[in-house]
């Protein structure tokens, strides 16, 4: 038997952990929280148990390396708890491959802002991943305005640039070497019409790395108008 009633819970977020399963309640009581706006899921095991219903959200975040979640989140069960579609932001904190994150971006075609540890190609290039039934889907239907990703090269850049047509704002992780060829890369598509992006922003950057990041700014011949601001080790550029 199946009891609904709204539970009063007035934070803006709440966390499915493994408490869940700890404190299990003898009869399947499924309770309505309306305040919540942002989902953490800590564990894909404590699914099945969660009895909460968040009609409100428009943010989750997945915590850990959630092995069957792609699966199970096209499921009726999932979009009933969490209804999926209204999702404005998605953040993955650990490493998923590419189809994983595609197939989860099909059912979710608002999503604004997408937050990544890292994708994983596994050896698959850049073609065969575009050729795909639900890359070509994807990157018809998603609004993805803002990207962050923590862990990348410029193979994972051209995939996000091709995915998402309508990104404007892309923030990187810590400085790594191949900002050689993805600093030209991402301001040759700044005089194409079909490219919105306007402004990078790459994290924990020191000295020496900033240094380098101007003279490839300043070498670059795509771009004219530009500014750039350093707030501590931040770099940001706009164009």
């Amino acid at each position: 038997m199946m009891i609904l009633f709204l539970f009063v819970y007035r934070r803006k977020y709440y966390t499915i952990s493994r408490e869940l399963i700890e404190n299990k309640p003898v009869c399947h009581i499924e309770s309505i929280i309306n305040s919540v706006h942002h989902v953490i899921i800590e564990d894909e095991k404590v699914i099945n148990n969660c009895s909460k219903c968040f009609p409100n959200a428009t943010e989750l975040t997945f915590q850990m390396d959630l092995v069957t979640i792609a699966n199970f989140f096209a499921s009726y069960d999932f979009h009933r708890m969490i209804p999926v579609a209204q999702l404005t932001k998605l953040t993955i904190k650990n490493i998923w491959n590419a189809d994983r994150i595609l197939n989860m971006l099909l059912h979710t075609p608002n999503i604004h802002t997408l937050v990544l540890t890292m994708i994983t190609l596994y050896g698959k290039d850049i073609l065969s991943i575009q050729k795909r039934e639900n890359f070509r889907l994807v990157s018809k239907q998603n609004k993805i305005k803002n990207v962050t990703i923590s862990f990348y090269s410029l193979s994972t850049i051209k995939i996000l640039m091709k995915l998402c047509s309508e990104l404007q704002h892309l923030t990187l992780g810590e400085y790594q070497q191949p900002f050689e060829g993805i600093i030209p890369f991402l301001l040759s598509k700044a005089d194409r019409t079909t490219c919105h992006l306007s402004s990078l922003c790459i994290l924990k950057v020191d000295a020496m790395g900033i240094m380098k990041l101007k003279t490839l700014v300043k070498l670059n011949k795509c771009i004219e108008d530009y500014l750039l601001k350093i707030v501590n080790d931040k770099f940001y550029l706009w164009w």
